[in-house]
């Protein structure tokens, strides 16, 4: 999902400038300040939760930087930020050109589409229908839901259980090493992918020729 059909850097920078700046003018503090204290907080629990999907918790960065910065009665504040967030976030979120045209063509094959994610299985969905491709998904396997993230093997065979399908008929499409290297661990088969395969409709004919 992330970086496969949309630009995941984009709108995670558009979020987090969205939100030092919110952060600065509530605590009166340099942008700069509030954005590396972030940074430390995701560093943070991503050592503490390494290869889990709360390692990726935007909510659980939120409240370390919060802690950080002295806040008092920050409940309330740790959901209105993470909220503000995610709709910076999604106003970004747009399919890398192409990608429509090959989930339609993979919808008129009757082929079974399963996405493989890392993160909260609720903010993978939301970022799926904000994207318009729910109707192209028979199924989500999200690392929260497989209890690791990827490249380890919970995910991948879940989304073989899911869509009750032998590896051999199974074709993983990824942008990273992680899509890549987890898919092959358990003899499923993998592409990676770009922007511009998409755009050209080069995956079609690559999908055809694995």
């Amino acid at each position: 999902l992330d970086n496969t059909l949309y630009e995941y850097e984009r709108c995670n920078e558009h979020a987090k400038s969205g939100l030092f700046k919110i952060l600065s003018r509530d605590f009166n503090t340099p942008t700069g300040k509030a954005s590396s204290l972030f940074d430390a907080a995701r560093v943070a629990i991503h050592k503490q939760l390494a290869g889990t999907a709360s390692s990726h918790s935007r909510l659980l960065y939120i409240q370390r930087t919060l802690e950080m910065l002295g806040a008092d009665n920050y409940i309330q504040k740790i959901v209105y930020y993470e909220e503000f967030f995610w709709r910076m976030y999604f106003d970004k979120m747009e399919l890398f050109d192409g990608v429509m045209n090959f989930l339609e063509y993979l919808r008129r094959e009757g082929v079974k589409i399963c996405v493989v994610t890392d993160l909260t299985a609720k903010i993978q969905l939301a970022k799926i229908v904000h994207l318009g491709i729910e109707n192209y998904v028979d199924f989500v396997v999200s690392s929260e839901e497989a209890g690791r993230d990827k490249p380890d093997s919970p995910a991948f065979l879940l989304a073989l259980k899911k869509l009750k399908l032998p590896k051999q008929a199974v074709v993983m499409v990824g942008d990273d090493e992680k899509d890549i290297a987890g898919a092959q661990a358990v003899g499923i088969k993998a592409i990676k992918s770009n922007p511009a395969i998409f755009k050209d409709g080069r995956i079609i004919q690559i999908i055809k020729s694995v």
